[in-house]
């Protein structure tokens, strides 16, 4: 008989699981409910049924046939014993048992829930999903359970993956790290190219030469990104790309010296790039949607607006934590007057933002670009079968 311990971090609500189970058949909010009244905490919807897979997998548990989106449970005779042993050893080792309390119930964004399930692997999320976004949709913190949902998908994704199948994605990930490292090198030397170029016309144009230095290397960004969207057409790859984005730009920022051209409050920093982190996985997984339905010029426009609103909301958090501002400039025009070197009205804003902020504004816009463009390309690889189906048809009636 396999002991739960095997179970690594899922081991623990696995056993309330089967505690929940020992009463009778039960399905995954009720389940859900009985842990929370036995330990004062709702397990995430992730958590539970990655406890739920893996007793399946070891014969603990199996599950009846489903109710409507609710697939109901029960022990099998190995869960019976795997139970019984396993309170033994809990009143031997005389574990307490906490008291129960309730909770209510507030809604879960049904778009970022479906997001996140699309980051699990087909076949968990198949088998799962329904009953995942049923317990979702009646989470009391939606937040929280959000969170686990995610930090599951992930724990899932590697579980499933093997050692040679780990090898072969090796090169990828390097790739995907050497992405921000990269355009930030052609970004200083764009920068200083545009600044030496507009000193010698003009000193008055030396700001807008750097701004414009900006465009070229957008381009090359998402010329990049379309080159190597071949390598993130699933959902769990194309998840990556922000992620491994975000962390090579924390790792950079976190470098005595050079890390400081990426923005004088660290903490503003690493607020600035987990916001736009989880808003960039959300917007690569629309786009890819998008350019599966809709003309590329459509979602090229969609993505742009939908781009640089995201860019203004991850800089609206640094502007928030920036005390000693010299400006008025609000909050959600720090991206704007830094890219931009626009004033808003207010003498010296662009300068001030400019020099807090230095190149993180610029680099975050050629990496939201690639992201944007791997996205479509892997979006636009989707909608070629929807295309040629009408084509089949016709060949087929010929």
């Amino acid at each position: 008989m396999v002991g739960l311990s095997s179970l690594g971090r899922f081991s623990e609500p696995a056993l309330l699981v089967l505690i929940s189970l020992a009463d009778g058949p039960a399905h995954g909010y009720a389940i859900q409910n009985d842990i929370a009244a036995l330990t004062d905490d709702r397990p995430g919807p992730g958590t539970l049924y990655g406890a739920i897979r893996r007793l399946e997998e070891h014969g603990l548990i199996e599950a009846l046939p489903a109710e409507e989106r609710r697939k109901p449970y029960r022990l099998t005779q190995s869960g019976h014993e795997a139970l019984g042993v396993e309170l033994r050893r809990m009143r031997d080792a005389g574990a307490p048992r906490p008291d129960a309390t309730g909770d209510g119930l507030m809604p879960t964004p049904g778009r970022v829930a479906r997001v996140l399930l699309a980051m699990y692997p087909p076949a968990i999320r198949d088998r799962y999903g329904d009953e995942i976004a049923d317990l979702l949709a009646r989470s009391s913190r939606p937040v929280r359970d959000l969170a686990d949902v995610a930090w599951c998908a992930l724990i899932e994704q590697g579980s499933l993956m093997s050692l040679p199948q780990m090898r072969a994605r090796l090169p990828q990930v390097a790739k995907l790290l050497a992405v921000a490292p990269l355009l930030t090198m052609a970004l200083l030397g764009a920068t200083m190219a545009g600044m030496f170029t507009a000193a010698a016309i003009d000193h008055s144009l030396v700001e807008a030469g750097m701004a414009i230095a900006v465009v070229p290397v957008a381009v090359a960004a998402v010329w990049l990104g379309r080159r190597v969207s071949g390598t993130a057409a699933t959902g769990g790859r194309l998840l990556c790309v922000p992620a491994l984005l975000a962390v090579s730009i924390l790792a950079m920022s976190s470098v005595p010296g050079p890390g400081e051209t990426l923005g004088e409050n660290r903490s503003g920093v690493t607020l600035t790039l987990a916001i736009w982190w989880l808003l960039l996985t959300g917007l690569v997984f629309g786009v890819r949607r998008l350019a599966a339905t809709v003309t590329a010029p459509v979602t090229v426009l969609v993505a742009a607006l939908a781009g640089f609103a995201l860019l203004g909301l991850a800089f609206t958090a640094y502007g928030s934590t920036v005390t000693h501002a010299n400006t008025d400039l609000a909050a959600h025009l720090w991206y704007a007057s830094a890219l931009t070197s626009y004033d808003f009205g207010l003498p010296g804003a662009a300068m001030e933002s400019s020099e807090e902020l230095k190149l993180l504004p610029a680099l975050l816009t050629v990496c939201t670009g690639f992201g944007l463009a791997v996205a479509g390309a892997a979006g636009q690889t989707r909608r070629i079968p929807v295309l040629c189906a009408p084509l089949g048809g016709v060949a087929s009636a010929a």
